[in-house]
């Protein structure tokens, strides 16, 4: 079951990584697929920490005295190191990414503004008012800044879960 699990894991993050960089990239994907690995995300991350709580060092009174450096230490100790180093890259790489995120929205005035499609035309509104006219690419970047926020998330969560769910330890199977 384990080794299903990491395999879901393994296939969240390579296809959330290629959206991910298209999204960056200008190539624009949604639909679906974005609900799907949003939703990957808790199945996976859920079967990695049922794993965790089956290991001793992971009881409440262990916790309880860890802060977030050494919980992660302990977290990924079992998986391979170039996992837990990966893990790490995408949990500072979303924070940076995040934070640029928001500062680029504020940054554009788009606070309360939407971008609207009026024949082959596209504007930025507010309300019912058109404040200005804008390109395709324009169009597409305020459109598609959800996904390129919430694909860092998945790379977030999925890295650890795979770093997690790692099914080629020697000394356990599962």
């Amino acid at each position: 079951m384990r080794k299903i699990f990491f395999g879901l894991a393994v296939i969240g993050l390579i296809v959330g990584f290629i959206i991910h960089i298209a999204n960056i990239l200008g190539v624009y994907i949604d639909g679906i697929i974005t609900w799907l690995l949003t939703i990957g995300i808790f199945v996976v991350f859920r079967q990695a920490i049922i794993l965790l709580n089956k290991k001793p060092e992971f009881s409440y009174e262990n916790i309880r005295k860890l802060n977030a450096g050494p919980f992660y230490g302990v977290a990924l100790k079992d998986s391979p190191r170039f996992l837990a180093i990966m893990a790490a890259c995408f949990f500072f790489y979303n924070i940076i990414h995040f934070g640029l995120s928001i500062y680029i929205d504020f940054s554009d005035n788009m606070n309360g503004y939407s971008a609207v499609i009026t024949g082959d035309r596209y504007f930025i509104k507010n309300g019912a008012e058109i404040i200005k006219e804008i390109t395709e690419s324009e169009y597409n970047r305020i459109e598609y800044r959800g996904v390129r926020v919430i694909s860092g998330f998945w790379l977030m969560f999925y890295s650890p879960a795979v770093a997690i769910l790692w099914p080629f330890n020697k000394e356990e199977k599962s």
